[in-house]
């Protein structure tokens, strides 16, 4: 009896023994149809949404599988894993404040036994505005919002002044170049490009120059000017560039915009600087002015955060202004291609662009009548005047008010005839080109402004040759670009100048 029993309680012992052996040899990888996973840590405890969360745990990723991790029940998607380690982007959706981490595996849930905690990422911008630093000194900084803004000023790296700005914002995407006193130059949007000039302290002519190529004049819009026109901010820093550039736009936008509604531009033009009250403007122009330098650095979260509405998901983590490069870089380039699209424009339109700097260099009212040419020939514009008078280089001025104010006798123009606002006379105009001598043959452009509307017409002139270009009647609508060349010996018809 006594070796049974002895017997029994080597056996159960031996069991006992095996068992503990299984137990203590088992590895500390759960099979994936047992055991359960649980987090141990988070690191960091409190982040921005789109960085990166450490989350600890007591199994080994390197064999785990068919997992999920959730933040304040958002998916979270898994950037690495190492070990017993896996790092996750804080989900976008979250708002600031504590949020559950937890992960699943196999129908069971386990949360962190701390929350994490989301911090506010406006509260490192500039009352919305997240900035970030290029590498190329012509674009040394872009700005963006939460509303999808972009302004990238654009540097003259030899001397540092604002020359220019880039702003994208959804569809809108506008180029403007600045004068010396931040004024527009040229604004390149939708298609169009936009020259503005003459500059009073009451108003400011514009040409306008469709996505089509034609082109259309509008003078003496009335705004008060004068108190607009800026000197240049005194200092390097590419955050003085930023407000350079947001206050160039806030004058097209506050000041010139309605005008131009008012006298006839096309609204699509229109809207690529009419950015007045932007929230981008609005603090570009303003807070910025007592920012520090630091405030770069610091709003570094947020336009990463910003910048995933441009399809940026580059994940986040300190030091912030090394992981958004990604994302500044993509935003850089689309600025730089938006310049180079506007070039190509500008370049697309470089005739009619130097037509209207010809054209309202000179005096321009209810009628003016402009000619340039693509030699060095000496050509002569005539115009008919409704009393029968000619209005050439050889009689410059009419009764009925009209002038030539321009006679170019060394090629390529202007020549210009106009008559003052409210002075032109009812009747019909005739307009004629006159081949005097010199090269030949030329290509001309003749532009025709009678009371708002503008016509072109072009052709080709050889020597000694008068043209009828086109007669129309005022008031009437103009005729469309035709006419048929008369062969006539001009020396015989005009005399010598």
């Amino acid at each position: 009896m006594k070796n049974f029993i002895a017997s029994g309680l080597l056996l159960a012992a031996a069991t006992i023994f095996s068992s503990c052996e299984e137990i203590i040899d088992k590895p500390d990888v759960p099979e994936d149809n047992n055991a359960s996973v649980a987090i141990t840590s988070i690191s960091p405890e409190a982040t921005y949404v789109k960085t990166a969360l450490d989350i600890q745990t007591n199994a080994s990723f390197d064999t785990l599988s068919n997992y999920s991790i959730s933040v304040g029940g958002e998916p979270a998607d898994v950037v690495a894993t190492s070990g017993t380690t896996v790092t996750v982007q804080v989900p976008l959706e979250l708002s600031p404040g504590e949020h559950t981490v937890e992960i699943t595996y196999q129908g069971e849930s386990k949360a962190s036994a701390n929350p994490l905690s989301v911090l506010d990422h406006n509260d490192v911008t500039i009352d919305g505005l997240a900035m970030a630093l290029g590498e190329n000194p012509e674009y040394p900084i872009i700005a963006l919002n939460e509303e999808g803004e972009v302004l990238t000023p654009v540097v003259n790296p030899e001397n540092g002044y604002t020359t220019g700005a880039i702003y994208m914002n959804g569809d809108v995407q506008t180029y403007i170049s600045f004068d010396e006193y931040l004024l527009p130059d040229i604004v390149n949007t939708a298609g169009y490009t936009m020259l503005f000039t003459n500059y009073t302290e009451t108003g400011f002519d514009v040409a306008v120059i469709s996505p089509e190529n034609e082109l259309s004049i509008y003078r003496n819009l009335e705004v008060n000017i004068e108190n607009q026109r800026n000197a240049r901010l005194e200092y390097e820093e590419s955050m003085y560039a930023l407000t350079e550039a947001a206050e160039g736009l806030a004058i097209a936008g506050c000041l010139m915009s309605d005008p131009m509604l008012a006298a006839g531009v096309p609204a699509a033009a229109v809207n690529g600087i009419a950015h007045c009250r932007s929230p981008l403007v609005l603090t570009a122009t303003g807070a910025l002015y007592d920012a520090p330098r630091s405030s770069i650095e610091t709003s570094a979260p947020a336009f990463g955060i910003y910048a995933s509405g441009f399809g940026c998901d580059q994940t986040m983590s300190a030091p912030y202004q090394e992981s958004i490069r990604d994302c500044s870089e993509m935003l850089f380039a689309e600025s730089i291609d938006l310049d180079l699209v506007a070039s190509l424009l500008r370049d697309e339109h470089a005739e009619n662009i130097e037509l209207a700097r010809q054209t309202l260099q000179y005096g321009g009212g209810d009628v003016q009548i402009t000619l340039t040419w693509d030699n060095t020939a000496d050509l002569d514009l005539h115009v008919i005047a409704p009393n029968g008078e000619r209005i050439a280089f050889f009689s410059p001025y009419s009764s009925t008010g009209g002038m030539l104010d321009m006679d170019d006798v060394d090629g390529f123009g202007p020549e210009n005839i106009f008559w003052e606002q409210q002075q032109s006379p009812q009747g019909t105009y005739q307009v004629e080109v006159n081949h005097y001598h010199g090269e030949s043959p030329s290509n001309f452009t003749v532009l025709v402004q009678a009371l708002g509307e503008t016509r072109q017409y072009t052709g080709i002139i050889a020597s000694y040759v008068s043209i009828s270009i086109v007669t129309f009647t005022l008031g009437e609508t103009l005729p469309e670009g035709s006419f048929e060349p008369a062969k006539l010996n001009a020396r015989l018809l005009f005399p010598e100048k």
